[in-house]
């Protein structure tokens, strides 16, 4: 069963930030389209496969 992947405010905001760079940077929204989609890929695998990846020690992660 899928899992929900919750982003922090602070991450959300990052990843605002990190959405108008590249919107400023390349003068186009077709790269920050590209990113938008990458990262909900990215997210709906880690969703899907919750224990693909490898275990931490870093406090507030979850594994």
């Amino acid at each position: 069963m899928a899992k929900k992947v919750k982003w922090s405010t602070l991450a959300e905001r990052k990843f605002d930030k990190i959405l108008a760079y590249w919107a400023n940077r390349n003068k186009s929204e077709s790269y920050r389209e590209k990113l938008i989609d990458l990262f909900g890929d990215a997210t709906e695998l880690i969703a899907n496969f919750p224990e693909m990846g490898r275990s931490t020690e870093i406090e507030n992660v979850l594994q």
